[in-house]
């Protein structure tokens, strides 16, 4: 509600003079008496209208400028924005975290895995620029962290990562805190600023173009979108007439798995955001009401790249031409009400057109709410002149109250919340229709409140004040009826009031049922580190427990395992089938002896536990044969039997062993991969991971020994015995690498094959062996290995063919010998 202010004009009318008896008037000219007389009374109506119109114009200038005016404006200018809709460019798309995502990947928040499919997947699809709204500020998973920045590394798009500034902790507002991306993600792309500001309505319509981020600007997210930032320019008003349902808004789920239309996201700027309500990342925006945070990254990018931010006009001038223009009716339309009415109407129609007229074509905000408290005083001033002001203040004022006072009961009354009034004495006074459903009712017609919130009045009434200040309480109470378990946040405030008996208190109970909502985030809670479908740990909340047993001072057994024929038994029986062995998997493992002190599922078959093991590496040999009997027994699940097999490995650690969990971790899935090899249950040796290091080694250095020239092919004579005549030659692979020296075949060709190098390589041998067959006598034959792998990834034959045409070699001198590893793959 506006509050009008109606100065009162006090005005009177001389009496009529009368003269002193026995006086008798000079006849002729009038007496310096009655000219002067004459005169004042001339003299006040023009006085009087000088003077309205001066406090016409101060208080235009003084009301136009109080604070309600400025949230008038901004009310005004949002229906403009509502009234003038244009459409997004395009040129930005947003990639929804929305419900049907999170339902699809997991609840929230996601692994960094994720985000890197999610970003190769944009890449490939030929995204121009990509911005994470997200906070990348810790490390999390290494797996995951290492996928993600490996993607951010091969992106073929730009890359932007969200940047912020915070108060350092509520103790301490003034030092600012700044969030920036995990070093190797950051190290890998671009930093935009998120800070946005809400106005004093607590709606966002301003956006900066940047700000300081450790010590250096950084541009916004919006600015860095559209291309259009500078250093140190101000921010500028978002235009909410571009409509948010006009944006090209894709799940991210779609993207991921390529259902997303290509078109939708080839060449374009694509905002990564949170939508799901479950996140929270809400704003409150003019026009569009409540929005994802990500939504007003992609409005303010639209509004830069349609040259179309907001402008405002100064206020002044338009507030001294409505004053101007109000003064002069105020003399030529006094005492013509019905023109008066008119004129000002005319006049608020013809301001709000032309303001609408300026939006629209020039996007310029006129500030022509200082019209309203202007005509408002203005038509006060001619009521003042003419109507017995008191008594229509009171009339009003008493209208106003009593609308004031059925509007508080409605509110009271038919609100969600339930209210309950006490008076000093603690007697209820008044009992909300919401509060009787919530509680019930007592004898006596009261509601029945609940002791503990009884207590809380009472003692709140007795101190004057509400426990802590009216914080918000929380009770768990019986719900009337069903007598279930109900959850209800309370707050109890005091207040003081007046009347003829003196001062009085009374204490008012504010109550909301929050139980579904206190169960929905402890559901949440639990999803975010349990797995929905087994109950397992995820990997970061194992992580947690193991952490605190490596520091216990126990003996630590920690075991890794992934069934064999899992993805065989999902093919043939189907998917329920598996998901119910998972369950079962878990279930078993949870009656081992002794019962693990945590169980969590890495991925699809993968899953991991660890025990306290006073009996050291005997018992947990014992326990590893347990494991292998308990999960290979059959499973009669989803009225399906299935059997699978079980690869093991575990790792031990003693007292006091200074392991971080996910170093400990990696020793007992390296024992996994070697008994995946062996084809036995696997104990943890450091020669194990000396092994893996090798490979990696070896995998490292291979990448560019071909490109170095650090292979070289050797040739074993094959000789005719009957004559002892040079038939032929096998050509051998050999590698000497300046950082690990020479590498036996045996260990670098099954590492070439498992990484892809194979084909490369494979086509050298062939190549290099043809060259060098032209050099040797005719009837000399010249044989080349072949790997089973190269048979499968490549086109061998066409390699061969460009390889004899290439050197001229007759292809009946050329035998081609198939590794035993094709036989070992089928």
């Amino acid at each position: 509600a506006h509050h009008q202010i109606r100065p009162r004009q006090m005005t009177q009318t001389d009496p009529p003079r009368r003269d002193p008896p026995g006086f008798t008037a000079p006849t002729g000219s009038p007496s310096g008496l009655e000219k002067a007389n004459s005169r004042r009374a001339a003299l006040k109506p023009s006085l009087t209208r000088f003077v309205s119109a001066v406090i016409l114009v101060l208080g235009t200038v003084l009301l136009s400028f109080m604070p309600w005016v400025a949230r008038l404006d901004a009310e005004l200018l949002d229906r403009r924005m509502k009234a003038s809709p244009v459409a997004a460019s395009g040129e930005v798309v947003l990639a929804a975290i929305d419900a049907q995502s999170i339902a699809a990947i997991g609840a929230w928040p996601w692994s960094r895995q994720v985000h890197a499919d999610l970003l190769n997947a944009l890449s490939d699809a030929g995204a121009r620029d990509v911005f994470f709204d997200i906070d990348f500020a810790f490390g999390a998973e290494p797996a995951g962290d290492r996928a993600f920045a490996a993607a951010l590394e091969g992106s073929a798009s730009a890359v932007y990562l969200a940047a912020f500034a915070q108060a350092q902790s509520a103790t301490s507002p003034d030092a600012v805190h700044y969030n920036l991306p995990y070093l190797p993600f950051r190290d890998r792309s671009w930093l935009a600023s998120v800070n946005i500001r809400a106005s004093d309505g607590g709606v966002i319509r301003a956006y900066p173009m940047g700000g300081p981020i450790a010590g250096e600007f950084t541009p916004s997210a919006g600015a860095v979108l559209a291309g259009r930032y500078n250093v140190g320019a101000p921010e500028f008003g978002v235009n909410y007439a571009i409509q948010p349902a006009s944006v090209r808004a894709v799940s991210i789920i779609d993207i991921i798995t390529g259902a997303a239309p290509a078109e939708a996201l080839d060449g374009r700027t694509v905002v990564v955001g949170a939508t799901a309500v479950e996140l929270g990342d809400l704003f409150a925006v003019p026009v569009h009401g409540v929005i994802p945070g990500s939504m007003i990254h992609v409005l303010a990018a639209e509004t830069l790249l349609a040259d179309r931010p907001v402008r405002p006009v100064p206020k002044l001038p338009i507030v001294i031409l409505f004053a101007v223009l109000l003064a002069v009716l105020h003399r030529g339309l006094r005492d013509r009400l019905w023109r008066l009415v008119a004129a000002l109407a005319l006049i608020a129609f013809g301001t709000e057109a032309a303001a609408l007229a300026a939006f629209r074509t020039a996007d310029l905000a006129v500030p022509t709410a200082s019209l309203y408290p202007v005509a408002s005083l203005f038509g006060l001033i001619q009521l003042a002149l003419s109507l017995d002001l008191t008594r229509d203040l009171l009339r009003r004022n008493t209208a106003k109250l009593q609308m004031s006072e059925r509007l508080l009961e409605h509110v009271f009354e038919n609100g969600s919340d339930g209210f309950v009034v006490l008076d000093e004495m603690g007697h209820q006074v008044f009992g909300s229709a919401a509060a009787f459903r919530m509680f019930g009712a007592a004898s006596g017609g009261a509601v029945a409140l609940p002791g503990p919130v009884k207590t809380a009045a009472e003692n709140a009434l007795s101190a004057g004040a509400g426990p802590a200040g009216d914080a918000v309480q929380v009770q768990t109470v019986k719900a009337p009826g069903t007598g279930a378990e109900m959850v209800i946040e309370y707050t109890v405030s005091v207040s003081h009031y007046q009347d003829a008996g003196g001062t009085h208190r009374i204490a008012a109970i504010s109550a909301r049922d929050v139980t579904e909502i206190r169960q929905k985030d402890a559901r949440i809670h639990y999803l975010s580190d349990h797995d929905a479908l087994t109950g397992a740990l995820r990997r970061h909340a194992f992580l947690l427990r193991l952490e605190g047993a490596l520091g216990s001072g126990a003996t630590i057994g920690l075991f890794a395992l992934n069934l064999r024929r899992f993805k065989v038994l999902n093919l043939t029986l189907g998917r329920h089938v598996g998901d119910a062995v998972l369950a079962e998997v878990v279930r078993r493992l949870e009656r081992l002896e002794p019962c693990p002190l945590a169980i969590v599922r890495f991925d699809g078959d993968g899953f991991g536990f660890f025990v306290e093991a006073p009996g050291g590496k005997a018992a947990l040999a014992e326990l590893a044969a347990q494991v292998q009997t308990a999960l290979t027994k059959p499973f009669l699940v989803a009225n399906s039997s299935a059997q699978i097999g079980v690869r093991l490995g575990y790792a031990v650690f003693g007292p006091g062993a200074e392991t971080l969990p996910d170093a400990a971790l990696t020793c007992a899935e390296e024992a996994l991969d070697a008994s995946g090899t062996l084809g036995e249950t696997i104990l943890y040796e450091p020669a194990i991971s000396k092994a893996k290091q090798r490979a990696r080694d070896i995998e490292s250095c291979l990448a560019t020994a071909l490109q170095q020239g650090e292979f070289e092919l050797h040739y074993q004579p094959q000789v005719r015995l009957s004559d002892r005549a040079l038939v032929g030659v096998e050509a051998l692979l050999r590698w000497t690498s300046p950082r690990l020296g020479p590498v036996s075949p045996g260990e670098f060709i099954e590492i070439a094959e498992a990484s892809g190098f194979i084909d490369p390589l494979g086509a050298w041998v062939i190549d290099q062996g043809v060259r060098d067959a032209t050099r040797l006598p005719r009837q000399v034959e010249m044989a080349v290995n072949i790997s089973g792998v190269q048979l499968q990834t490549c086109d061998v034959m066409g390699t061969v063919k460009s390889a004899l045409a290439a050197h001229g070699l007759n292809p009946a001198r050329l035998c081609l010998e198939i590794t035993e590893t094709v036989l070992v793959g089928g």
